[in-house]
């Protein structure tokens, strides 16, 4: 469940935690996950402190030195940088100040990628597909629809793969059995999904495992793909009967109408009246 938090903050250090807290713009914490948005202005500083687990965070906006030690680095907008768990540093915003998109990992998940595979054991600039996957982080966590716990789940889970997988060539040819079962149980559940863990658990897999496996082979996340099967069947449901939007949206999972409304003319591009109009039902 999607949870607003109250304004506290993960930072060991007193003043970088008031620091922290008046630069806040919103805070949620689902899924094991931290999600944080902050706003410096220029010239502001944010004292040596580290953070208690590990992180990434997208610079949206403007730009910033980073202190390690005797070490300075500077960081430009667009950027995604992985910060391990108890670095110190402090951070120093220029000219135009900035806007951060933190996300702090889930210590359960960062555990197991940590004993199958790799992370990097200072700051670092991620790079390749990683900061698309932040700029989809970044847009569910303003949206945070229904489907956000499991939407951030997934590319969470799909970020720390990325972040330590090893060099293997790409897979191809059909999805292993146990993958075609976990596709399998999202279609027949779709409007009320479980978390990506419980899908995982049922066919016997990792939930890290299986988001990077399932993007590999199907092109998009576990919760986006649950979304598009969502639309999918409203589509259909728009075209051969005549039920009450309303109706739509709740069989389908959604909020309410409006959330359904607004969901539908993203992805296809119309209204669900329209679509149904175009269809041949008023």
């Amino acid at each position: 469940m999607t949870t607003l938090l109250p304004r506290t903050t993960w930072y060991e250090d007193s003043a970088a935690s008031a620091e922290l807290a008046n630069a806040h713009i919103q805070k949620l914490d689902v899924a094991g996950y931290h999600l944080s948005e902050t706003r410096h202005p220029a010239g502001s500083r944010i004292p040596i402190h580290s953070h208690q687990t590990y992180s990434v965070y997208f610079l949206l906006e403007g730009s910033l030195t980073e202190h390690f030690g005797r070490q300075r680095v500077d960081r430009e907008a667009k950027q995604l940088i992985f910060t391990p768990a108890d670095e110190p540093h402090s951070n120093e915003f220029r000219r135009h100040g900035g806007r951060c998109f933190f996300f702090e990992l889930n210590p359960s998940v960062v555990s197991w990628a940590k004993d199958h595979g790799s992370l990097p054991t200072g700051p670092t600039l991620l790079q390749g597909p990683l900061p698309r996957l932040a700029r989809r982080l970044y847009a569910e966590f303003r949206r945070a629809d229904v489907l956000f716990p499991l939407i951030v789940e997934s590319i969470g889970l799909e970020m720390i793969a990325e972040i330590c997988r090893r060099q293997s060539p790409p897979r191809r040819g059909r999805p292993p059995a146990w993958l075609h079962q976990a596709k399998e149980l999202l279609d027949a559940h779709f409007s009320e999904p479980a978390s990506l863990a419980e899908t995982a658990h049922v066919i016997g897999s990792h939930p890290v495992h299986l988001a990077r496996m399932f993007r590999r082979y199907y092109g998009c996340s576990v919760g986006e793909y649950v979304r598009l099967r969502r639309i999918e069947f409203a589509c259909s449901e728009l075209s051969r009967t005549e039920a009450p939007l309303a109706q739509i949206a709740v069989t389908c999972g959604f909020f309410d109408q409006s959330h359904f409304c607004k969901t539908f003319r993203a992805l296809v591009g119309v209204t669900p009246s329209q679509y149904r109009s175009a269809s041949g039902r008023r």
